[in-house]
């Protein structure tokens, strides 16, 4: 039986982690209950895959394309002391490619509408606050 034309596909993710046996006057700020940095609450992706066979051409394989979104949403510490939240996010993928037997070649792109991704960050006073952005795609 053929391998139908469209493929869906997704996910969810939810986590919950937590410092725990932190000793009472830690110097790093870190407190038992107290959020992991980084770590998103929530994250997801679903994806759409096309395939379409090419021996209708007269070639092997199929040409396959992929368009998919990632997000991670819920609260996500910046830093080890939680003095603040980094930012959600929602980016966009896409690939397209060959495919034949255990061969692939494909061309991709990574975060097509350039969101800015917030991948950590520190207090340096309560006033002063710095994010670390996530690496921007290339023009």
């Amino acid at each position: 039986m053929p391998e139908p034309p469209w493929t869906v596909r997704g996910g969810v993710g939810y986590v919950h982690p937590e410092f725990v046996n932190i000793p009472a006057n830690d110097p790093t700020g870190a407190r038992n209950g107290a959020r992991v940095p980084g770590v998103p609450m929530w994250s997801g992706n679903v994806a759409l895959e096309h395939r379409l066979p090419l021996e209708q051409l007269g070639l092997a394989g199929d040409l396959v394309s992929v368009g998919e979104v990632q997000f991670v949403g819920g609260h996500r510490a910046a830093d080890i002391a939680n003095t603040f939240d980094l930012r959600a996010y929602t980016v966009a993928n896409a690939r397209i490619g060959w495919h034949r037997d255990n061969y692939k070649i494909y061309a991709f792109g990574r975060n097509l509408f350039d969101e800015t991704i917030e991948l950590a960050g520190a207090a340096y006073t309560p006033t002063v606050l710095t994010v670390t952005p996530g690496r921007r795609p290339r023009r």
